[in-house]
């Protein structure tokens, strides 16, 4: 499988599925951005989704706007696929 990136994936609910489907999610970086804190209060099931995902090996990183994340230091080596998703949250 190749490294995946997926921003903006707003409660992590993709990644976890995918992550469940290939039954790891080592090569899987789910970009979100919002802060890790407020992911609780902006979606429901933002911060049980960020728990399974790191146990599943995911690397979840927050804070990640698209319009700047090509400066992004943790992004740069994440570049052999990304799918990008507009956050479907609570407003």
């Amino acid at each position: 499988m190749q490294k995946l990136l997926l921003v903006g994936e707003g409660d992590l609910s993709f990644s976890l599925s995918l992550a469940k489907a290939f039954a790891s999610a080592t090569k899987i970086t789910a970009a979100s951005l919002d802060v890790r804190v407020g992911l609780g209060r902006q979606y429901n099931n933002g911060n049980a989704n960020v728990k399974e995902l790191e146990r599943l090996g995911c690397t979840v990183v927050h804070g990640i706007n698209v319009h700047t994340m090509s400066s992004d230091i943790a992004c740069l080596d994440m570049t052999e696929l990304s799918l990008i998703f507009l956050m479907q949250g609570k407003v």
